[in-house]
C-alpha cells in the first residue's frame, strides 16, 4: 500500500497525493522602490484628479507641497521630514490615505511612514542696547574706535 503522506515526509509538500505532483509555486518578488521613482510618485499625489481623491486635499498640498520623501535602506520606509509639530499632527491625519495612495501606484504594500521634524534653531534677536552693540561690532570691528571718538553715547 502507497502511503498517503510519503510526499510531505520527503519535502514536497505541494503534493498530497504521490501521483499528483504538483510545482511548488513561490510568492512573487516585490518590486522595488527607488528614490527617484518614489519623487516620480509623490509629485503624481499633487496631481488635480489625485487630490480630489483625498478627504482632505488642502493639508495635503500646504505641508507637503515642497517636502521631497527619502526611500530608506531598506527599501521600504519613506521619511517626510517637516518643519513643525503643528505640521506632523496635520500630516499625520492624511497620511494613511497618502501612503495607501503610494502603495497603490508603487505595488510595494510594505512601505512604512516615518515622520521627522526638523525645527530650526533661529538666533536670539538682540533687544536690549548692549546686545544690539555688541551684535554691530561683530558686523563691523571699527564700531569700536567710533565709540571712543564718541565717549558720551551710553550703550
Amino acid at each position: 500500500m502507497v502511503d498517503p503522506y510519503s510526499s510531505v515526509k520527503e519535502g514536497n509538500v505541494a503534493a498530497a497525493n504521490p501521483k499528483e505532483v504538483r510545482p511548488e509555486t513561490k510568492a512573487p518578488e516585490p518590486q522595488k522602490l527607488s528614490q527617484s521613482v518614489l519623487l516620480d510618485f509623490w509629485e503624481v499625489l499633487f496631481a488635480p484628479e489625485t487630490l480630489s481623491s483625498f478627504s482632505d486635499p488642502d493639508k495635503v498640498t500646504n505641508f507637503l507641497k515642497n517636502v521631497k520623501p527619502e526611500l530608506e535602506d531598506d527599501g521600504k520606509t519613506v521619511t517626510i521630514t517637516l518643519a513643525s509639530s503643528f505640521a506632523e499632527h496635520e500630516v499625520k491625519k492624511v497620511l494613511p490615505e497618502i501612503m495607501n495612495h503610494l502603495r497603490r501606484i508603487s505595488g510595494v504594500h510594505a512601505l512604512t511612514p516615518k515622520i521627522e521634524v526638523k525645527v530650526e534653531e533661529k538666533a536670539a534677536k538682540p533687544y536690549q542696547s548692549g546686545e544690539k552693540y555688541e551684535t554691530l561690532l561683530k558686523i563691523n570691528p571699527e564700531l569700536a574706535s567710533l565709540r571712543k571718538i564718541l565717549p558720551d553715547i551710553d550703550i
